[in-house]
């Protein structure tokens, strides 16, 4: 099981940065279709995409949790999920998105984000209005919007 949970952390962090990579470029896209009129657009800078990676990564480990949770007893549930952390912190460290804090902060980080969205179901109202994807992609949409100021998000109804 442990080896298991090392084999998907060490190898599974590029995913996370791809997808982070996808994210970031959809928000440049509506960041720079909703200022063309305004004012010259501007890319997200290099914090705000490290914090996106950090949101990204959370929720992976978030539902690799849920998903061990389902399956496994809460000892090797424990015990999969220790290693799979670890693991992937340590791959995490060696992203381009990542910046030099994550490994030492990410712990807290993790547990405030797992804090919030442990209750949440998946999809929790009509059209998934409250529920974990929704509240995800809020919260993708709030960094963006804190660096840019407010935004139409397309994440948020």
């Amino acid at each position: 099981m442990v080896d298991r949970a090392q084999f998907l952390g060490s190898s599974w962090t590029q995913y996370i940065e791809a997808s982070t990579d996808r994210i970031i470029r959809l928000l440049n896209q509506t960041i720079e279709k909703e200022s063309r009129d305004t004012q010259p657009a501007k890319k997200l800078d290099a914090e705000t995409e490290s914090r996106l990676f950090a949101e990204v990564l959370a929720f992976y480990l978030h539902c690799a949790w849920r998903a061990a949770f389902g399956t496994l007893g809460d000892k090797e549930e424990d015990i999969f999920m220790e290693a799979l952390f670890v693991t992937t912190l340590s791959a995490a460290a060696e992203c381009k998105k990542a910046d030099d804090t994550i490994q030492a902060m990410f712990y807290d980080f993790y547990a405030d984000f797992d804090l919030e969205h442990c209750k949440l179901k998946w999809n929790e109202c009509s059209g998934g209005r409250g529920g974990l994807l929704w509240e995800f992609s809020k919260r993708l949409s709030n960094i963006a919007n804190s660096q840019k100021g407010q935004l139409k998000s397309h994440f948020i109804g």
